[in-house]
């Protein structure tokens, strides 16, 4: 991969049922911290961080949403998100179903350009596990979408799974700019507008 000039911003949101780990994932990649018992979020916690590779110049805006619906649909609504992270506890049927809720919800939407990815949390407690891993990676192949499975509190597998989500945005990003440069070249008449990013 050839180095970047520029930083893109991306938005994320983060969706999912109440006490999945929605914080604790998005605090432990941002601050590296874990709480045992965080606070509930209340209406949506911003929070942005670049992320550190030399090939990759990216800022994550990283919006962590309440379990209320409301807060969710005014954000969507309100911000062009460019992924969103659907986050379910292993131990939870429920939550897993409500994530997958959200995939129909999103792609009926139509946006095109979200990344949709599908995460597993609390994985560092395979005790009492009620979603498999297999389960969830087939599902999350047949819809197109991302997958992972996270601990927030031992720390696995977090950074890579944003990692992950914004390469896949990055590089749908890019293809959107080509295609719409292609299209405005054939009309001729018109120019495409100036890519985001700009290669060495």
């Amino acid at each position: 991969m050839e180095p970047l000039t520029g930083e893109a911003v991306y938005n994320l949101i983060i969706l999912g049922n109440r006490e999945v780990g929605k914080t604790s994932i998005s605090w432990r990649y941002v601050k590296e911290v874990f709480y045992k018992n965080p606070l509930p979020t209340e209406g949506v916690d911003f929070l942005t961080k670049t992320i550190p590779e030399p090939n990759l110049r990216v800022r994550l805006k990283i919006s962590d949403t309440s379990g209320k619906e409301c807060f969710r649909e005014i954000l969507l609504k309100s911000t062009r998100v460019h992924g969103a992270m659907l986050v379910y506890d292993i131990h939870d049927r429920e939550s897993y179903d409500a994530a997958k809720q959200w995939v129909v919800k999103l792609k009926a939407r139509q946006y095109p350009w979200i990344v949709l990815a599908l995460v597993g949390n609390k994985m560092d407690v395979p005790k009492d596990r009620v979603i498999s891993t297999e389960e969830a990676k087939h599902y999350a192949q047949e819809n197109g979408l991302l997958f992972s499975e996270t601990s927030a509190k031992a720390d696995i597998n977090i950074t890579e799974c944003f990692l992950n989500i914004a390469i896949r945005i990055r590089q749908m990003d890019v293809t959107a700019i080509l295609e719409e440069c292609d299209q405005r070249m054939k009309n001729r008449n018109q120019s495409c507008r100036f890519p985001r990013f700009r290669w060495l």
